[in-house]
């Protein structure tokens, strides 16, 4: 399946955007923010310049790029070298001046959700099935 082009159910296309490791370079990545963005102004929404970061993740290369930010459209978004999800709450669950109840309570409406993203499509090993 190409995601560029989405899927077809019945006779509307559905544009898709891809899970990170399904986008192959920048200009795909140009490409589906493209769409995201035109089909959200058909129907009255916009894309928050100021709210959407993007992240380069590679193992063949671990600078990741120079570009600092990357234009689509008319919307520039910034590129982050990590996104928040521990590391933003690192300090807050290492300080003694919270409950350890407080801080379970936190990890779970905070980072259990991000931890399980996708999980109920992970493939399980024969030996990892119950």
């Amino acid at each position: 399946m190409n995601i560029l082009e989405g899927v077809l159910l019945g006779q509307i296309r559905i544009g898709m955007l891809a899970y990170a490791d399904d986008i192959e370079d920048l200009d795909m990545i140009k490409k589906l923010g493209s769409n995201l963005i035109n089909t959200a102004k058909k129907v009255g929404l916009t894309v928050n310049e100021e709210k959407t970061k993007y992240l380069v993740a590679s193992r063949r290369n671990r600078n990741g790029g120079l570009e600092q930010y990357i234009k689509i459209e008319e919307l520039k978004f910034k590129r982050v070298s990590q996104f928040k999800g521990y590391y933003g709450l690192e300090k807050v669950l290492k300080s003694k001046a919270l409950s350890k109840a407080l801080k379970i309570k936190m990890y779970m409406t905070l980072l259990r959700p991000i931890l399980l993203y996708g999980s109920e499509t992970w493939a399980l090993r024969k030996t990892e099935e119950i």
